[in-house]
This record gives structure tokens, C-alpha cells and sequence, in this order.
């Protein structure tokens, strides 16, 4: 019925067709399954944690599930996705994140060695600019200048 991507505690099912209802119907099945699953697994399956994200033509058309948050973006492995794959919403949060790490560097500069300097900006600052630059690389150039 759809695509599941799972990583420790954290499960993503992925639908996809061309036909609103069909979609729908899907959808619906491989939530009730995934339910299911928790139940059958001794695992917990919270709805208050659960949201619902959708991409394409079709987003807006979409019904929403019941007791099921739909957002316009959302977090997963520390990777903001946003509805339009735009990725204006991950680059805000990374951009926080450097902002932080540069307001360390300039602190450790002025009270250490090159060294320090060094590890700090490795481990603060190039660990968050690398993670995930894969997914979100591509993202559009006015967007990637900041």
C-alpha cells in the first residue's frame, strides 16, 4: 500500500498515486496497518506525535485524517521538510544553529589555541552545515546564498 521508512523509533509511510481517492484509500489502510503493528508489537502508536505532510499537485485537496495533525512541514532525522520541498524551513533552522556556533567560535578564538579553534568549529559548526546536504543540497540558489 505505500513505502515505509523506519530508523529507530521514528516511521515514516510514504503514498503516492495519481487519483485523489485512490490516495485516500491508501493512505488509510497503511495507517490503520501501521496502528496495527504497534498494537500486535507491544509498541506505542501516538497520534498526538503523528502528522500528516502532503506533497504534490494534489496537497491541498487531500482530507486529513482524523486525530492526525497536518502541517506544512516537519521534522524527520533532524531534516525539516516542508510540503513544497522548498527547504526555506530547514535552511531557518540551520542558519539558527550557525548563527549559535559562530557566536562559540568567536568566544574559543579569544580564549584558546588554533587547535581548539579548530575542533570547536568542526564539532559546532561543519557537523550541522554537512548533516543532511544530500537531501537539502539542492535547494534553490537564493535560498542557499544566505
Amino acid at each position: 500500500f505505500c513505502s515505509t521508512i523506519m530508523y529507530a523509533d521514528d516511521t515514516v509511510l510514504l503514498a503516492s498515486h495519481k487519483n485523489k481517492e485512490e490516495l485516500e484509500i491508501k493512505s488509510y489502510i497503511a495507517l490503520n496497518m501501521a496502528a496495527e503493528y504497534c498494537y500486535m508489537n507491544d509498541l506505542v502508536f501516538n497520534e498526538s506525535k503523528t502528522k500528516q505532510l502532503n506533497f504534490g499537485i494534489m496537497r491541498g485537496e487531500v482530507s486529513v485524517f482524523p486525530n492526525i495533525e497536518c502541517v506544512e512541514a516537519a521534522k524527520h532525522l533532524g531534516v525539516v521538510i516542508d510540503s513544497s520541498l522548498s527547504w526555506v524551513e530547514h535552511l531557518d533552522d540551520l542558519c539558527r544553529k550557525l548563527c549559535s556556533a559562530l557566536f562559540a567560535l568567536r568566544r574559543v578564538k579569544c580564549v584558546s589555541t588554533m587547535e581548539a579553534v579548530k575542533v570547536t568549529y568542526c564539532s559546532l559548526f561543519e557537523s550541522h552545515l554537512r548533516y543532511g546536504i544530500v537531501v537539502w543540497g539542492a535547494a534553490g540558489q537564493e535560498n542557499l546564498r544566505r
